[in-house]
């Protein structure tokens, strides 16, 4: 049976099919990156106002979307948006794991982008650092303050933040209830490294009068591997790397602790071979950094930063979700397969458009 037709405002659609390829597991309510470019030939004038919808099949509620940018070229509309596909799956069936996107000449009254709708309630925190002061589009309102200078560059999804050692181009969240963890969280970032070799701090979150904490770093003790650290009253427990980053490469960085305070570092949604345990609550008066320690000797990240995410617990499948989320990005096709572009029933429209008059 074909799809109905969701929202005839909009004259034009296309289907997209969410590759299972990379998803070793079901994933419920997913941010999942549609990145549009010239390949799906949406021209400029299809597109007013950057407005458009995003149905999953077989529903007639538009899902949320946090559109993350947009761009015009000569004909054709550019655009990179997240939305939180309710069900993607591992071995689709049928219709499972496709979406449509509907497009066309209509202009709503109100913008179709939905930043907190989009995020679950689990994510405390999501920066896309593309932003003149990055906002925090969860819908918690962390947004971030800024040092006295900061350069905004090229990221794995849009713009990125850059940071350099002895500067203070490095970002803070005040201190919020909302990034105390008490059992199980996620820190997820992407980074292009300049140095291999510096002991730089990503995101950071230590407070020296409980010594609780946690962080995701660069450690020049040892050869500039990624460490994922969770302090518990002094005491730290360390999850590093396999091996040393490469520089000039943007990689995806996730560290876990689960429920039974089991930590895992991922690096491109592979888990490292070296895992920690660490339990405890972790009640910290500390703001949150991103791009440098927040309190005694600074520690600088040498690199650029991107799509910084703060997760209360652990999502289902939580190892399926990282590499899904890596591959999404990474890939040259975002893990998506495009249809072709259908277009409404003229008659239908006209009836439509004259009972609307």
């Amino acid at each position: 049976m074909a799809e109905t037709w969701r929202n005839s405002s909009y004259p034009k659609r296309i289907q997209i099919a969410v590759q299972a390829t990379e998803i070793d597991g079901n994933l419920s309510s997913c941010p999942t990156l549609i990145k549009l470019t010239d390949t799906q030939a949406i021209v400029n004038a299809d597109l007013i106002s950057k407005r458009y919808e995003i149905y999953e099949t077989g529903n007639a509620t538009p899902l949320s979307y946090d559109q993350e940018s947009y761009a015009e070229g000569g004909t054709y509309v550019n655009f990179e948006t997240w939305t939180a596909v309710t069900d993607l799956y591992a071995s689709p069936t049928g219709d499972q794991n496709k979406v449509w996107l509907y497009y066309g000449d209509y202009d709503p009254d109100s913008d179709q982008d939905d930043e907190g709708g989009t995020w679950e309630a689990n994510y405390k925190a999501v920066y896309h650092m593309g932003e003149s002061q990055p906002e925090d589009s969860s819908g918690n309102s962390h947004d971030c303050t800024l040092g006295t200078s900061w350069a905004v560059t090229s990221g794995s999804i849009g713009a990125a933040r850059g940071f350099s050692p002895g500067s203070s181009n490095y970002h803070t969240a005040p201190d919020h209830a909302d990034f105390d963890f008490a059992g199980a969280f996620m820190i997820e970032c992407w980074c292009n490294p300049d140095k291999a070799d510096i002991d730089g701090r990503l995101v950071y979150r230590y407070d020296s009068s409980s010594a609780d904490g946690y962080m995701i770093t660069q450690d020049d003790n040892a050869s500039g591997e990624y460490r994922f650290i969770v302090f518990v009253g002094g005491t730290a427990a360390i999850a590093s790397s396999n091996a040393a980053p490469s520089t000039g490469s943007w990689a995806h960085v996730a560290g876990v602790r689960e429920s039974d305070g089991t930590m895992t570092l991922y690096i491109d949604g592979v888990a490292q071979t070296d895992t920690e345990t660490q339990s405890g609550a972790l009640d910290s008066n500390s703001v949150l950094g991103i791009g440098r320690a927040t309190w005694s000797t600074p520690k600088f990240y040498d690199g650029d930063i991107d799509e910084v995410r703060l997760y209360n617990g652990n999502p289902t499948n939580v190892a399926a979700w990282i590499k899904f989320q890596h591959a999404n990005v990474s890939s040259a096709d975002n893990e998506l397969t495009w249809g072709s572009e259908e277009t409404y029933s003229a008659g239908n429209r006209r009836r439509r458009l004259l009972l609307a008059g």
